[in-house]
């Protein structure tokens, strides 16, 4: 500033600042100082920071110099970062700082400018268009559901999801929001989804529209299903991922105690057990618990896309034999299908 280079040194970040904020040549140009830190939430995990520096910053610059502001872009709650820290740091740290939860109303037409579906091509208008009439079986439980509470009329969910965001089921976008918040990485997120580095890796939105057939049996659109979100997230689903938390840890054991079980009462049968539809079935029920949607019938047969009797019954029949192989438990109370370790909360 002023002409002057700066040069800095290992460890004096903090009196560099507070000269600086205070000085006249600066409160003559500038009203403050706001600090970005993009991806904060990758520096935390890796412990990347020196601790006295960190906290000293927060203490005696952000806290003390009302003209500073720091903001750091993280992808879950501070509390998922805490184990980096002792128990006294973290709560140094908890105290310095306001979680401000960024919420997804109008995410859609940010997707959507991502996506950029092309409604004006030869595939859109002899292929696509025609069939769209499905479109309009799914807005009703978008609203029942209350998938997205920030968009009020149905047409706008009908353009806005899943026209502009084509390809992709309503009830999976619900749950990718959901997860990218609960158990997202910076590899893996609502954008990394649509776009990003892994864009078009398996499980990506990118490999569904580059591999998928644009209809499927019955001839209606082809649309990425709740299930296909395990793959995409199948590192953060890990049973040996360290960054679940309890609760959440309890439900990625279960649906792998549900897929042992249904592998041992499976041995014999010809089709192959990673190919089997009751799998596909297991997945959904662990991506709805995750995001605390009611595992029901009904709200399964939605996620997997069912849309004729034939189709939902046959979504029946899987759940019925999982709970014949003891994979799944089927609480009358709910009613609600249930893996193994959560059969007794």
């Amino acid at each position: 500033m002023g002409g002057v280079e700066f040069q800095a040194q290992a460890g004096n970040l903090i009196p560099i600042l507070k000269k600086m904020v205070h000085s006249r040549a600066f409160k003559k140009r500038f009203k403050g100082l706001a600090i970005f830190f993009d991806e904060f939430g990758f520096t935390l995990e890796k412990a990347a920071y020196s601790k006295d520096i960190l906290q000293g910053f927060m203490e005696t610059i952000c806290k003390n110099e009302p003209n500073v502001l720091f903001i750091g872009c993280i992808h879950k709650d501070f509390k998922s970062y805490a184990d980096r820290f002792s128990k006294d740091d973290a709560a140094v740290m908890s105290a310095r700082i306001t979680q401000v939860d960024l919420l997804n109303e109008g995410i859609e037409e940010i997707i959507g400018a991502i996506v950029e579906t092309d409604k004006e091509c030869d595939v859109w208008k002899k292929e696509i268009a025609p069939k769209t009439g499905v479109f309009d079986q799914l807005v009703p439980p978008c609203k029942s559901l209350d998938l997205f509470p920030w968009i009020e009329d149905v047409d706008r969910i009908r353009q806005r999801v899943l026209e502009n965001i084509y390809g992709v089921h309503p009830m999976a976008l619900a749950c990718l929001l959901k997860l990218s918040s609960e158990i997202g990485s910076d590899a893996r997120s609502t954008f990394t989804f649509f776009s990003g580095d892994v864009g078009g890796e398996k499980g990506s939105y990118a490999d569904f529209i580059e591999n998928a057939e644009i209809t499927v049996g019955g001839g209606k659109l082809n649309l990425y299903t709740v299930d296909r979100l395990f793959t995409f997230f199948q590192k953060e689903l890990s049973q040996k991922n360290p960054e679940l938390r309890d609760r959440q840890r309890q439900f990625v054991n279960g649906v792998y105690a549900s897929m042992d079980a249904l592998r041992k009462a499976a041995e014999g049968e010809l089709f192959g057990f990673q190919e089997d539809e009751r799998i596909q079935v297991l997945k959904t029920i662990l991506i709805y618990q995750l995001c605390q949607i009611p595992t029901s019938l009904e709200n399964i047969q939605f996620g997997l896309y069912c849309l004729s009797k034939a189709e939902k019954k046959q979504v029946e029949a899987y759940l019925k034999d999982l709970v014949k192989k003891g994979a799944v438990f089927f609480k009358k109370c709910y009613p609600q299908f249930k893996t193994p370790p959560l059969s007794t909360i």
